[in-house]
């Protein structure tokens, strides 16, 4: 009975003091009282860095309210960041938030946010950003990659420029094709320092995707002594399909029957282009019986065709699809191909 009297008067103390709530740090808050951040600063550039610099900065977050300030967690937007920070700030003081971005796995320009969920009532939370364009020390531009979609009889050329960001000079001694599908050329553009690669792609190279061959760029550096640069071609046939099959996704045959407008978003539009003239489709066929193809023109000789693919959904049965499209035409070349078309209706 007497622990009850005391905690009875301790809670009417309370109320004649005014007090109201408590703050989410634990600091009991008098009515009307609450915090007001102000952050003067919420984005600082460095301009431009090379890559695996550390970048440190520190944002001020200033209390103008009239009850303590309390920073709940900071979330980050980037791998490679932290941040150190006072979790409470008094009224009318200042407090730091200093963020720190490694940058060994970026490049380019760069940026790294933080969001700052905070106990003002005003504005529960404040984003910051760090940008910066981090420079490797050997840049490829535009990519370190180069990539061709060419016929047999095409020799198509591209240009990748090499960049010594370093004070070292680089001297690149030999450059050597990792296939026959590319003839590489290196062009020095400023000795040690500026590279023009030049791939060139050989003609006569069979049908078909190559992708992620290197072309090896050999240098005086003691700690890069090989670089790369690696070619995708796809060498087209004078007659294709773009794209190259008919893929549905997953979907519920439920939600077809029920939304009959959802197989607008399903349907599947293929081009045929034959790149030595006009042909005739003499026969278009699948082993798939809930899809239907439409083809334009429908009938007649044509360089170019596009069919419609549809789905049937009365005739969908649950599982995978795996099937495919059957074309045959008059062409002696190309007298018939197939198409895959997959899915699965769930």
């Amino acid at each position: 009975m007497r622990a009850r009297k005391l905690l009875l008067a301790f809670l009417f103390l309370l109320l004649l003091c005014g007090w109201s709530a408590v703050g989410s740090a634990g600091f009991p808050l008098a009515q009307g009282e609450s915090p007001r951040a102000v952050v003067p600063e919420t984005s600082h550039d460095f301009g431009t860095v090379k890559q695996g610099e550390k970048l440190v900065h520190t944002f001020l977050i200033r209390n103008e309210g009239t009850a303590p300030l309390t920073i709940a967690r900071i979330d980050l937007s980037v791998p490679g960041t932290k941040t150190s920070f006072r979790k409470n700030v008094l009224p009318g003081e200042t407090g730091q938030i200093t963020m720190e971005w490694d940058t060994s796995n970026v490049q380019g320009e760069f940026e790294a946010g933080a969001l700052v969920r905070l106990d003002d009532p005003n504005q529960s939370r404040i984003a910051l950003r760090l940008s910066a364009v981090v420079k490797p020390p050997i840049e490829f531009v535009p990519f370190q990659q180069v990539f061709f979609s060419a016929y047999q009889d095409e020799a198509p050329e591209k240009k990748v420029r090499i960049t010594n960001n370093e004070v070292r000079p680089l001297a690149i001694t030999r450059v050597e094709s990792s296939s026959n599908h590319y003839e590489a050329k290196l062009e020095t553009v400023l000795t040690g320092y500026l590279y023009d690669l030049r791939v060139k792609v050989r003609p006569g190279s069979p049908f078909g995707r190559y992708a992620d061959e290197p072309i090896y760029l050999y240098t005086d550096h003691p700690e890069r002594p090989r670089l790369q640069v690696l070619g995708n071609l796809f060498v087209k046939p004078d007659f294709y399909v773009f794209p190259e099959g008919v893929n549905f996704g997953g979907f519920r045959s439920e939600a077809l029957l029920k939304q009959p407008q959802l197989l607008a978003l399903l349907k599947q539009t293929l081009v045929l282009s034959n790149r030595q003239g006009p042909l005739e489709i003499q026969q278009v066929e699948t082993d798939l019986p809930f899809i239907e193809i439409t083809r334009e023109p429908a009938s007649g000789k044509s360089d170019k065709f596009k069919l419609d693919i549809t789905l049937v959904p009365e005739k969908l049965q649950k599982g995978k699809i795996a099937g495919n499209i059957r074309i045959v035409t008059n062409d002696p070349k190309v007298p018939e191909f197939l198409i895959p078309v997959r899915g699965e209706v769930r």
